[in-house]
């Protein structure tokens, strides 16, 4: 493994990110967990760049805090594409990079297209999509993240893992008024005596 955050939510410690394989990574003698995470940290920087490493570092402690407050699950992407732009996307995004989810059948099975930057890069299906499908129809959503990346530049190799925070629900109705006066405009009328909503479609 290439670089290791670990992060934790409320008593669990989760595995943020992971990239490639520590089979070149030759360490001698005994070595204290500080020195092993070091060997990681230098290594990844050198296989992704040392501006995507900190960008990376620097999402990651957003991300963090942003949802430390938030339950999560994680899932792994099943399958992907034969779109070359989508296959180059899936090889090079990084963890901590928002991703979208949308769902479809295929014949017959539920399905679950997984999305970078606009490609979809493939999707989630059988128990990831049902775990996905069961999270979204009674949580509310609070963000969808790359959480591993365990097939970086190697394109015979698909190996993302994904996390995906969110809230219980605790009053669907209250949850359906707060999401609805997002979309609403407020416009003063030319009187100045009233207003109008106008609610975006």
């Amino acid at each position: 493994m290439d670089a290791l955050i670990y992060i934790g939510i409320g008593a669990s410690v989760i595995l943020l990110a992971l990239l490639l394989g520590i089979d070149d990574i030759k360490l001698t003698g005994p070595a204290k967990v500080t020195d092993y995470n070091e060997v990681l940290d230098r290594h990844t920087e050198e296989l992704i760049g040392h501006e995507a490493y900190v960008a990376m570092l620097d999402r990651v402690d957003r991300i963090l805090d942003r949802h430390c407050n938030d339950a999560c699950v994680s899932i792994n992407l099943t399958s992907t594409v034969s779109d070359e732009d989508a296959v180059d996307e899936l090889h090079h995004v990084l963890p901590g990079e928002p991703l979208e989810m949308s769902r479809y059948t295929d014949g017959g099975m539920e399905c679950v297209g997984v999305y970078s930057r606009g490609l979809k890069i493939g999707s989630l299906m059988l128990d990831d999509a049902e775990m996905y499908i069961d999270t979204a129809n009674s949580k509310s959503i609070t963000g969808i993240y790359v959480a591993r990346q365990d097939c970086y530049g190697d394109y015979s190799r698909l190996d993302l893992g994904i996390i995906v925070y969110y809230k219980v629900v605790e009053n669907a109705r209250r949850l359906a008024i707060n999401d609805i006066k997002n979309y609403f405009l407020k416009i003063p009328a030319s009187s100045r005596t009233a207003e109008m909503d106008i609610a975006q479609n």
